[in-house]
């Protein structure tokens, strides 16, 4: 016969235990919120560090700036320097060639334009046997808003080296980093270490770089652009008429070969 066993028996829970009970339930998982977003706050200070220190070397560190010597040191413009056969025309604009030549190019070019280097490579260095000969007056007149991309760096750069007597070195810096660089010969640390390497002081290349001064030859270079409808670059005029792309009729202007005989001919009847 067995025995029957007591069971024990429950005592349901009061209320303010249940209060008690969910009181504490609260607070852990404000506690358990609260270090959720420590550790959040403490993953964004990080990233932001992070960060911080990724510009401050990026700013900081070296960028490489080639300056090839065949380049800057082009044999017949320095032969055209040592005549003194360069200067700046009277709106501000660098020239090469003799002040009183007979015959006056003008080229509006951008540093970004693939068609002004091929130009560049063409007919301007062409025609430096004409410059140095005193038969030809060859003006650059900067526009940076053409071209593959924005180039007002390099445009910059190239009116600042003009303050330190290097204009037309870093002219043909500026063509050969279109090829190197691209839009990266826009900084600013890269021309700094150019104008250094070509002997310029780099404190006042430096603040020329983002002086008053030279943003108004570029906006004046870029008004007198408006002012004689050019749409395209290079734009070429040969004393003062359009000849390339076009001439302002449509027509095609001349040839490289065209235009030196032009040019002999002014130059024999002087």
């Amino acid at each position: 016969m067995s025995k029957k066993t007591k069971s024990a028996s429950v005592s349901p829970a009061s209320p303010a235990s249940d209060k008690k009970a969910a009181l504490n339930r609260r607070e852990q998982q404000k506690k358990r919120q609260q270090q959720q977003q420590t550790i959040l706050f403490g993953i964004v200070a990080v990233a932001a560090l992070i960060v911080v220190i990724v510009v401050v070397l990026t700013q900081n560190s070296p960028v490489e700036a080639s300056v090839p010597d065949d380049v800057v040191n082009n044999a017949v413009i320095n032969r055209i320097l040592e005549k003194g056969y360069s200067g700046r025309t009277e709106q501000g604009y660098y020239f090469l060639g003799r002040a009183d030549a007979p015959t006056l190019m003008e080229e509006f070019s951008s540093f970004s334009c693939s068609a002004c280097l091929s130009y560049h490579d063409s007919a301007f260095k062409s025609l430096l046997d004409k410059i140095e000969a005193g038969h030809l007056k060859f003006v650059y007149i900067p526009l940076s808003t053409y071209g593959s991309f924005n180039s007002e760096g390099m445009g910059r750069g190239a009116v600042c080296a003009g303050e330190q007597g290097k204009f037309w070195q870093m002219h043909e810096l500026m063509f050969d980093w279109q090829r190197r660089y691209a839009s990266g010969s826009n900084d600013y640390r890269r021309l700094s270490s150019a104008a250094g390497q070509l002997g310029l002081d780099q404190a006042k290349f430096d603040a020329c770089l983002g002086s008053s001064a030279t943003s108004d030859l570029l906006n004046k270079a870029a008004a007198e652009a408006t002012n004689r409808s050019i749409n395209a670059t290079p734009s070429v005029f040969l004393d003062g008429t359009k000849i390339y792309p076009e001439r302002l009729d449509g027509s095609q202007g001349p040839n490289l070969s065209e235009i030196r005989g032009y040019i002999e001919s002014k130059a024999g009847a002087n």
